[in-house]
C-alpha cells in the first residue's frame, strides 16, 4: 500500500526553527499569500493564488513553535501522503507538497467553503420545531458513515472526528476534515504518538488506555457521539477536557432516550446512537451497518 514507508520510517528532514517566528510564511514563487483562513493545534490554513494554474488554493503550514521538532514535520507528512492517497469525493483533494525557506513543509488542497455539522446542530437546537430539521443531520451523518466506510476498507483510521470537523459545502457536499491524527491500521501507536491524541467528549474509552495499533472501532464510537449530539443537543460527556476524560474513564454517559428532547419517531436512532457508543469496541457497529441503519430510517421518516 502506498505511504507505508512514510508512516513507519521517519524521512529525512530539512528542520530549522524560523528566523523570525512571527513573520508571516514564505511562500514559493508559485504560490501568492492571500492570508491566513484558520489555524490548529498542528498547523495553519492560508489563502493562496496558484500562479501557475492561475486558481485559489488553500495552503496547510507546520505551525512553528520551539516545541516542533522532525517528529512533528513526519506526523504533518503522513497527513499529507494519507489524504492524498484517499481519493474520495467527501475528502479534500491534495495537490502538491513542498518545504518553505525556514524549513516547514507544507501541502496545497482545494479551498472549502461552507458550514460545519456543528453549526447545523446549533441552529437545529434553537429551531422551533425540531423534529423538522432532524432529518438533514441525520442525512449528513449518513454521509460521513460512508465516507468513513471507505478509510476504513483503506486500511485508514481518522481518530478525530467530531462535528467540527464535518463540513457541508455551498453545493450540499458533506466532507470530513482535519486528517491530521489519521493513522494506518497496524502501526505502532506507542512509537507514532506522544500521550493521548484526539478531542476529549467525542474518543472511545480505548483511546484512554495504550493500544498497539489504530482501530475503526475508534471512528465508530465518534459517529456515536456525534448522533448523541444530534439527538440531545450536547455531548455525551461535556464539561472541561479533564472532567469528560474523567467521566469517560468510569462511566457510560446518560443514556441518549433519556437525555433527547426530540420526538418519539427518533427512538430507532437512538438505539443506534447507544450500539455505536457500546463500551465494549467489539459490540459496535461497523461503519457500513451504521450507514445502513440511518438509511432505514430516513426512509421511514422523509
Amino acid at each position: 500500500m502506498r505511504g507505508d514507508t512514510m508512516l513507519t520510517h521517519a524521512p529525512t528532514l530539512p528542520w530549522r526553527a524560523p528566523a523570525g517566528a512571527d513573520a508571516p510564511p514564505l511562500l514559493t514563487e508559485r504560490y501568492f499569500d492571500h492570508g491566513l483562513i484558520g489555524a490548529g493545534g498542528m498547523g495553519e490554513i492560508r489563502r493562496v493564488w496558484d500562479r501557475r494554474l492561475e486558481r485559489t488554493l488553500a495552503m496547510k503550514i507546520l505551525r512553528w513553535s520551539p516545541l516542533l521538532d522532525e517528529e512533528a514535520c513526519r506526523r504533518f507528512l503522513i497527513e499529507a501522503s494519507i489524504s492524498a492517497e484517499l481519493q474520495h469525493p467527501g475528502i479534500v483533494a491534495v495537490h502538491e507538497q513542498g518545504w518553505l525557506s525556514d524549513g516547514r513543509p507544507w501541502f496545497t488542497l482545494d479551498e472549502v467553503r461552507g458550514r460545519t455539522l456543528g453549526e447545523l446542530i446549533v441552529a437545529h437546537e434553537r429551531a422551533e420545531d425540531r423534529r423538522v430539521r432532524l432529518q438533514p443531520l441525520i442525512r449528513v451523518l449518513h454521509a460521513v458513515c460512508h465516507i468513513v466506510a471507505f478509510t476504513h476498507r483503506h486500511g485508514v483510521v481518522h481518530r478525530d472526528l467530531k462535528p467540527q470537523n464535518i463540513m457541508i459545502d455551498h453545493h450540499g457536499g458533506v466532507l470530513v476534515l482535519d486528517w491530521g491524527l489519521a493513522t494506518r491500521m497496524g502501526v505502532d501507536l506507542a512509537e507514532a504518538e506522544r500521550g493521548l491524541t484526539g478531542t476529549p467528549g467525542y474518543i472511545s474509552p480505548e483511546r484512554l488506555h495504550a493500544a498497539r495499533s489504530a482501530d475503526p472501532c475508534e471512528d465508530i464510537y465518534s459517529l456515536g457521539c456525534m448522533l448523541y449530539e444530534i439527538l440531545t443537543g450536547r455531548r455525551p460527556y461535556g464539561g472541561t477536557p479533564s472532567e469528560a476524560l474523567e467521566r469517560l474513564a468510569r462511566e457510560a454517559p446518560l443514556p441518549v432516550a433519556l437525555a433527547t428532547q426530540t420526538h418519539r419517531a427518533a427512538g430507532e436512532l437512538c438505539a443506534l446512537c447507544e450500539q455505536a457508543m457500546a463500551r465494549e469496541s467489539a459490540l459496535r457497529p461497523d461503519a457500513e451497518r451504521l450507514a445502513l441503519g440511518l438509511r432505514s430510517w430516513l426512509e421511514r421518516h422523509p
